[in-house]
């Protein structure tokens, strides 16, 4: 018996109850005639009540056989009204055996069957739910079934195009039920499980509309959505709001993190829209349970799967052995933002691999990208097709369109590729993966290429940590010429960001550590480093403490050294003479009460007005007043209550706090602690989680800098007008993208009448001068002779990045003018390890392989109980 069949045997029983209730207003009216006719009528109502019960349960059931004596009494009742001896007991004795009945049919026919039906639509996608229907088919219990479902290219006017159905693409073991046989109105499953996230809204391809999740709800007690993606960090906000999301029932999410996220995002989409609760309790909604995707890759390997045999031709070398496999996969998301740069990066990574004779490349296009050229960007199309048929022709590596994605995962050495749910599988692997940089298209320029997100200039040179390893350098002001110094003792060689900002202090560098360990020191006359430890946080204290960003910023102020909080509980003092650590925390209590979320930074970068720092906070509507002099903090409340911001400027009266989360920028008067709000973004402005890197006062305009914003930003000081950079076009760039390289600018810097600033995005660095307008671009590079050690360093990152088993590292490395393609293809080659077999990414939650018999086992339980 399923649930909706018993609910349907109570609803019928509930019918009787009302015809009881008539029986009995008619008799005491004298109506014999109606009474009669009911009664007749109910006779009929319960033998089609008891057949249906018996083509489920079969005969014998207790129900039925209630149901047999409550004829017996319907008949009974009839004949005592026809002689007029009645005096309407027949009612009460009818009334009793009712209840009986429904007692019976509520303990005897409890559900213990359920139906679930898998809705696909893309077979590549299907490793999504592929071990829920594993484990719902060996489940005696369950009826399960899948059914693929038509999808259409969308056209460019919006219009359904062309139909596609997959049906005959799943594996041999998967039995395909024809979509057009499963009429999900009839059988009203009772749970569904779907994975497309979009409805109406996808601009490239529509799931036939009779499958909308708005629509199948309707047809369930259960809708259930199981991401097709997974997320290497967090999920990007716009997928937390999809109709598939919001209609669902539950929504299975693979990390605790990403589950506070879509509670986060959903929350806020509700009150923006004046619809709290229309789409359930969030927190209830959403459950933090793992992937089914990891699932696939864990229980597979490499000799599960077949290879055809060109493509085994391809893979051997002369001598029978193996090349290795780079698996090179490129995304929508990538292709959309990058345009025409994308058929270039193209080009530019199959002129890399055309001529090696020791690795392959597998080259595994999006399903969906031409769909995505056709209907978004069909001026490309022409072109896109032309280096797919030119790759096909050339036969120097293999082109793989087919639906079995994890064959690829499996057989393949190393990843390359766009930032897309392949890179968290692939990590799910332990072997190696490089993000690409489509800004990268050519072999030629400069080589050991640094980037960086701090400089300290001493008047002779510019010092900085580089921002992809350990490493400190000296840079020459005329010729951008680094040199290394050496690297931080006690640190990662791989270590990304260690430290965020230097200082300086009679002769000594100071850095303010943000993925490093301790404080470090430098001597520049005795070239050594001296290193400092920090009480790590313990407690209550410890809440919003992340170990990967600590400090933001360091500052000298009369002989003291302060280190200014990113999620460190405290502002750290330094007596250089003696080394002794002073900490006030003060604020903590202050700042706790208005904090916009548990799962956030303190603060962000400061600015320094006299004795005062000034620091805005990242997680809360406040900015931390913390005087040097005196070592006296004032938590001061700016803005509404949602608000917090990421960085600030004075323009020597008035306050400005850059925008995070999508909040106004503010300028605050603090004398009269006054805020005034700018939100008047020029069109075509797009804002994101972090807009900006910083922001500098340049004679009467504040500017920013974007992060991942899309456009560089003035705002007038004289009537708060806010409008696109007037500046050089490195400085000013359109259309920045949304994916891991999106970020435009990791540091900005003003000092005297220049501005310099460091872009990812464009792999340079920037020199603006203010006065006369002049901007000079360039890489900064190490000196010649020191080119071989780079280069050592640069394995040992691609070594310590790609082979790290700790569960708070990426897993991968990010494509530079660094960190190239040539050389990482040159350590999968020469260096690469075997991978471990996930031996020790099994001990992790939710990637021990039983997601998909987890989620199985929750959705029953919700049905069943």
């Amino acid at each position: 018996m399923r649930s909706y069949q018993q609910k349907k045997i109570l609803d019928l029983i509930q019918t009787l109850h009302e015809a009881n209730a008539e029986i009995k207003r008619f008799f005491l009216r004298k109506e014999l005639a109606s009474v009669i006719q009911i009664l007749i009528d109910c006779q009929d109502f319960v033998v089609q009540i008891g057949n249906f019960i018996e083509q489920i349960e079969g005969e014998g059931t207790k129900t039925v056989s209630c149901l047999e004596k409550y004829c017996e009494l319907l008949y009974e009742a009839s004949l005592e009204i026809k002689t007029e001896n009645g005096n309407g007991n027949f009612i009460v004795y009818l009334q009793k055996q009712l209840v009986e009945i429904e007692n019976n049919a509520k303990i005897e026919l409890k559900p213990n069957k359920i139906e679930i039906v898998f809705f696909p639509y893309k077979a590549s996608m299907f490793d999504c739910m592929e071990s829920i229907w594993f484990a719902a088919k060996e489940d005696s219990q369950c009826d399960a079934y899948v059914v693929p479902v038509p999808y259409y290219d969308r056209l460019p006017s919006g219009g359904l195009g062309q139909m596609h159905y997959e049906g005959g693409q799943y594996p041999d073991y998967v039995p395909v039920v024809d979509w057009q046989t499963y009429n999900v109105e009839e059988r009203r499953p009772d749970i569904i499980v779907t994975h497309n996230p979009y409805d109406d809204d996808n601009f490239i391809t529509s799931i036939h509309p009779g499958y909308y999740n708005e629509r199948l709800k309707k047809f369930t007690n259960l809708l259930v959505y199981i991401p097709y993606f997974v997320c290497v960090d967090d999920v990007p906000e716009h997928l937390c709001v999809c109709a598939g999301t919001l209609h669902a029932d539950k929504v299975m999410v693979q990390s605790e993190k990403i589950r506070q996220t879509y509670i986060r995002v959903i929350k806020e989409f509700e009150k923006t829209n004046h619809c709290i609760g229309l789409f359930g309790k969030a927190k209830e909604k959403f459950i933090a349970i793992g992937s089914p995707k990891f699932d696939k890759i864990i229980h597979k390997k490499r000799e599960d799967y077949y290879i055809t045999d060109a493509w085994k031709r391809l893979i051997a070398k002369p001598d029978g052995r193996r090349k290795k496999i780079i698996l090179y996969n490129t995304s929508i998301a990538s292709l959309l933002e990058g345009n025409e740069k994308v058929l270039h990066k193209l080009r530019y990574v199959f002129d890399c691999f055309r001529d090696r004779d020791d690795i392959v490349l597998w080259w595994r296009p999006h399903p969906l990208n031409e769909a995505a050229y056709q209907s978004m960007r069909p001026q490309l199309l022409n072109e896109y097709e032309s280096i797919v048929a030119q790759y096909i022709h050339e036969g120097f590596g293999i082109y793989d369109d087919t639906a079995d994605l994890h064959r690829a995962l499996a057989v393949s050495d190393a990843y390359y590729g766009d930032s897309s749910s392949l890179v968290a599988l692939y990590r799910c692997t332990e072997k190696p993966a490089m993000i690409q940089n489509v800004e990268i298209c050519s072999k030629d320029g400069v080589r050991n290429h640094l980037a960086f997100e701090n400089l300290y200039d001493d008047g002779e040179f510019f010092w900085f940590t580089a921002y992809e390893f350990n490493g400190l350098f000296k840079m020459e002001k005329r010729t951008w010429k680094a040199e290394y110094m050496g690297s931080f003792p006690g640190e990662k060689m791989e270590g990304k960001r260690l430290y965020t900002s230097i200082s300086s202090y009679n002769e000594k560098l100071y850095f303010s550590p943000y993925t490093a360990n301790e404080i470090a020191v430098y001597d520049k006359q005795n070239k050594t480093f001296e290193k400092f430890n920090f009480n790590k946080p313990k407690g209550e204290k410890a809440s919003l403490y992340c170990e990967d960003y600590k400090f933001s910023s360091v500052v000298e102020f009369k002989e003291r050294v302060f280190f200014l909080p990113c999620s460190y509980p405290a502002i750290i003092q330094l007596e250089p003479t003696t080394g002794h650590l002073e900490y006030y925390s003060e604020w903590m209590g202050a700042i706790r009460k208005l904090q916009n979320s548990i799962e956030d930074s303190y603060f962000w970068k400061p600015v320094i007005t006299g004795t005062h720092a000034i620091i805005p906070s990242a997680n809360a509507n406040a900015v931390l007043d913390f005087d040097m002099e005196t070592g006296v903090s004032t938590v001061l409340e700016v803005g509404k209550k949602d608000y917090n911001y990421f960085s600030a400027c004075f323009d020597g009266k008035d306050y400005w706090l850059a925008s995070r989360c999508y909040t106004p920028i503010i300028r605050w008067d603090k004398e009269k602690n006054q805020c005034f709000e700018y939100s008047n973004y020029p069109e075509g402005f797009s804002s994101t989680k972090y807009n900006f890197v910083g922001m500098c006062v340049v004679e009467d305009g504040v500017w920013m800098l974007p992060y991942q914003a899309n456009q560089a930003l003035r705002i007038d000081i004289r009537n708060g007008n806010i409008s696109f950079l007037n500046a050089p076009e490195i400085m000013s760039p359109h259309n920045v993208g949304k994916e891991a390289l999106s970020q435009c600018y990791i540091f900005m810097t003003k000092v005297g009448d220049n501005i310099y600033a460091c872009s990812e995005k464009h792999n340079c660095f920037i020199e603006y001068d203010c006065s006369s307008q002049k901007c000079r671009v360039g890489e900064v590079t190490v000196l010649d002779k020191e080119a071989d050690k780079i280069h050592e360093i640069i394995q040992l990152v691609f070594e310590q990045s790609c082979k790290t088993l700790d569960s708070k590292a990426n897993g991968y490395v990010i494509e530079s003018k660094l960190l190239t393609l040539s050389d990482f293809l040159d350590f999968a080659v020469q260096q690469m390890p075997e991978p471990e077999l996930y031996s020790e990414r099994q001990n992790e939650q939710y990637m021990d392989g039983t997601s998909g018999t987890a989620i199985y086992t929750y959705a029953k339980q919700t049905i069943i109980g």
